[in-house]
């Protein structure tokens, strides 16, 4: 995986969050879309229905990046932003910090020039830290 911390907001960093933090599978036709796994036991054939793809821009979208959110506090972690300066210029920290690890320092953060870059690319430190795991 890239530096987390100089990914630019935009689509590079759109996949790799529906990637990794969401488990989405990313279209290879459609820029920016995405859409959710087939579990074991499904079955998919030329004649079932088309897959919903979702547009879903959450380096951008503050909406989607709140999805983001929603999906890490599933998976255990609390978040916190924080409005902050970065080299002289005001920027957002967004920190996320594992609920069962909360007193043994398993915490994550990262800066970003809006809201939703620095909650995707802290949240891609998160499951980063945790191996992709859940919990």
């Amino acid at each position: 995986m890239p530096d987390v911390d100089t990914l630019p907001a935009g689509p590079e960093l759109n996949v790799l969050v529906a990637r990794w933090v969401k488990g989405w599978f990313v279209s290879d036709s459609i820029p920016n879309h995405y859409r959710l796994p087939l579990y074991v036991g499904s079955r998919v054939t030329h004649k079932s229905e088309p897959f919903e793809w979702h547009d879903w821009q959450p380096s951008t979208d503050i909406a989607a990046a709140w999805e983001v959110v929603d999906e890490l506090n599933r998976r255990g972690w609390w978040v916190k932003f924080n409005h902050c300066l970065s080299n002289g210029i005001p920027a957002y920290q967004a920190e996320f910090t594992h609920k069962p690890d909360k007193y043994k320092g398993l915490c994550v953060y990262a800066v970003g020039d809006t809201a939703p870059l620095a909650i995707c690319r802290a949240a891609l430190k998160a499951v980063q830290a945790k191996g992709g795991e859940d919990g």
